[in-house]
C-alpha cells in the first residue's frame, strides 16, 4: 500500500497494514526507522535514541495553527465544570399564602407541603408559644433570601466529546514513497 511516510490514514479495520504502524503514541527506535524519524522527528516526544509516534487513541485529530503547532495535545474527555464556568442562572422557589392555611418553616422545600401553623408572639402559663388562629401577610409577594435555596448537583466530570465514530489511525512507517519538500 503505496503512501507518504509519515502519512497518517484512517482505516475501518483495526489493525495496521504492513509497513504501516498504528497511531498509539508507542516508541520507536531512530536506528530503524531513520525515514520516519526525518519526516517527524521528535515532534511527539523522544530523545536521542528514540522518539514516539502520535497517539490518536481516543483523540480527534484537528489542523494546525500558530497557537497549536503540530504535536500539541489539548482537551480532555471529561470535564468538571467550576461554578465560574457555569452561565450566570437562577432558581426560583414559589411559596402560595392562602388565607387561614399560612404556615412558617425553615428547613428545604422541596415537593412537601408547608406546616400550616404560626406562632403568635405571646405565651401560655407554661411558656409554650401560642398558635395564632388566623393569619393574612401584610405583603405576599416577597423574595427569599437567596442562601436559602440549597445548591444542587454533586461536581462529577460529564461526557465532553462530540459524537465520534472510532476507527484505526495508521502512519506510513516503512515501504512508502519519502516526501519532497517543496
Amino acid at each position: 500500500m503505496d503512501g507518504f511516510i509519515g502519512e497518517i490514514r484512517v482505516f475501518p479495520w483495526s489493525w495496521a497494514p504492513q509497513g504501516w504502524l498504528p497511531c498509539n503514541g508507542q516508541a520507536l527506535p531512530i536506528a530503524n526507522y531513520q525515514a520516519l524519524y526525518a519526516v517527524i522527528g521528535p515532534t511527539f516526544g523522544g530523545d536521542t535514541q528514540q522518539f514516539h509516534l502520535p497517539d490518536l487513541r481516543g483523540a480527534a485529530a484537528t489542523g494546525s495553527a500558530a497557537a497549536n503547532g503540530n504535536g500539541v495535545f489539548a482537551g480532555s474527555e471529561t470535564e468538571t465544570l467550576l461554578l465560574s464556568q457555569m452561565p450566570a442562572h437562577n432558581h426560583e422557589a414559589t411559596i402560595i399564602y392562602e388565607a387561614g392555611n399560612v404556615g412558617a418553616t425553615s428547613g428545604p422545600v422541596s415537593g412537601g407541603s408547608l406546616p400550616t401553623r404560626v406562632y403568635s408572639g405571646t405565651k401560655n402559663a407554661a411558656g409554650t408559644p401560642l398558635i395564632s388562629p388566623s393569619f393574612t401577610p401584610t405583603n405576599p409577594t416577597t423574595t427569599l433570601n437567596s442562601a436559602s435555596i440549597a445548591p444542587v448537583g454533586k461536581g462529577l466530570p460529564h461526557e465532553n466529546r462530540q459524537p465520534y465514530l472510532a476507527m484505526q489511525f495508521c502512519i506510513c512507517a516503512q515501504d512508502g514513497v519519502f516526501p519532497i519538500r517543496p
